[in-house]
């Protein structure tokens, strides 16, 4: 479970999708998975996430932004308690494929002591989690319901 990597296409302009994304304060709105996030997407700043596990769980992260360009990557990393425990880089990836069409590649390096422990269980929910979120943003981008560019 060292990697969990998810891939969509989305039927609308890279820019489009990079806004939807990167509109924290609609994603109470849409995300089933990242229930809130505040603070900004730009690099060395922290950011705060809820992250829905289960329908009871939510565990709140406070990761650092380490990537952020428009209208292709951004990234966090993230720590467990102390780092080198258990750390996350958790990475969306945008490319255009055609033309109106982009192809979402959103997935999490693990890295830590405590990775391979935590087993296939907790990777297969926090799979399925990507998956729900991926198909959240197709829907609500070629829906049209993101922000106005």
């Amino acid at each position: 479970m060292k990697t969990i990597l998810t891939e969509i296409t989305i039927a609308a302009p890279i820019g489009t999708v990079w806004h939807t994304l990167t509109d924290f304060a609609a994603y109470p709105d849409w995300n089933p998975f990242i229930r809130r996030i505040t603070g900004l997407a730009q690099p060395h700043r922290r950011i705060e996430i809820h992250l829905a596990l289960s329908k009871q769980r939510t565990v709140v992260i406070r990761p650092v932004v380490t990537v952020a360009e428009p209208p292709t990557d951004f990234a966090w990393l993230g720590h467990l308690g102390i780092p080198g425990l258990f750390d996350g880089r958790h990475f969306f990836s945008l490319r255009a494929t055609a033309i109106e069409h982009t192809l979402l590649i959103h997935g999490e390096h693990f890295s830590g002591i405590l990775p391979n422990a935590l087993g296939r269980r907790f990777g297969a929910r926090v799979r399925q989690g990507f998956i729900a979120m991926n198909s959240a943003l197709k829907d609500r981008v070629e829906r049209g319901s993101g922000p106005a560019l």
